[in-house]
């Protein structure tokens, strides 16, 4: 139970009471209605403060839920609904200055990281932002000095990434550079999925050997996460590792059989190995479990054609 709602209103209405219990469930848009009823039931001052304090908390846990997953429209909406209550979060003003970066509006993202910097000039994560954004914006030596502050406020920002950055800084790839600053600005633990978010945000830049870095991170703490061999094993053939990807993709199927998708990359690989009739094999599991694979239906037919 939440310990403000345990010292403080559990007990006094049944309406907060079920929105308390929601909220510590994690039901957070349960808990928003119940606390909205609360308030429309007129309860008392003090209950009024912490229905409207649980209300901004939810909508906060609600917008950074759906940021994490991309889900950038519904993470604005939340995300304003909580700043709204709680206006001078710097925390709160970063994560919307991210959700601004996915929906592409730059001038939003700058002022919500300002409006951050200006609620805690000492906030390491939004000086971080900002000297991403000032080296988009070709400040490069600007930017660096800032995630130089950034870095000397929280010695967790220190570590491979960011050396890689200022490696690539140095070699003139602005582009590696950049990609590897944003790789910072991910709070990493030690998690799978964080590790693979990453990754996935280096294939997506085409930096195959930080996607790999991460991948192989990830696969140390999640060996049977089919999902991330398979990725790896996509990451591995960009790098023309083979041998190395069949094996990443064999490490998946031995996990989950039925997975489409690394039958059908399995194909690739053991055809670019010379194997045409495993790679035709694989083809043909990989439209089994999924008639429609666009790969696996294009490789049948071109093989079929040649």
């Amino acid at each position: 139970m939440a310990l403000v709602g345990k010292w403080f209103g559990f007990g006094k209405d049944e309406a907060y009471d079920r929105a308390i219990k929601a909220y510590d469930q994690g039901d957070y848009a349960d808990a928003i209605g119940g606390f909205e009823a609360c308030l429309e039931a007129g309860a008392d001052p003090a209950m009024v403060r912490l229905a409207r304090f649980y209300i901004a908390e939810s909508h906060a846990h609600l917008g950074q839920s759906a940021l994490a997953r991309e889900q950038f429209g519904p993470a604005l909406e939340h995300l304003l609904a909580a700043i709204e209550i709680h206006p001078n979060y710097p925390d709160l003003r970063l994560q919307l200055a991210l959700t601004y970066q996915g929906l592409g509006d730059t001038a939003k993202q700058i002022e919500s990281i300002e409006t951050s910097l200006r609620l805690n000039p000492n906030y390491a994560l939004a000086i971080l932002h900002q000297g991403i954004l000032w080296c988009l914006d070709g400040r490069i030596d600007e930017g660096l000095k800032r995630v130089a502050q950034a870095v000397g406020r929280d010695s967790n920002l220190r570590g491979d990434r960011y050396e890689s950055a200022l490696q690539a800084f140095r070699s003139g790839d602005t582009d590696r550079g950049i990609s590897n600053l944003r790789a910072m600005a991910v709070q990493v633990s030690d998690d799978a999925n964080a590790h693979a978010k990453i990754a996935d945000g280096f294939a997506r830049d085409r930096h195959w050997h930080e996607a790999l870095q991460e991948y192989e991170a990830a696969l140390r703490l999640a060996p049977r996460y089919a999902d991330i061999q398979c990725r790896y094993g996509q990451a591995l053939l960009q790098t023309d590792a083979v041998s190395a990807a069949t094996e990443a993709f064999r490490a998946a199927l031995d996990v989950n059989p039925k997975y489409a998708d690394a039958h059908a990359y399995l194909g690739i690989a053991l055809r670019r190995l010379g194997d045409e009739n495993g790679a035709q094999a694989s083809f043909r599991a990989a439209l089994e479990f999924d008639p429609h694979h666009a790969i696996a239906g294009e490789e049948i037919t071109r093989m079929r054609a040649s």
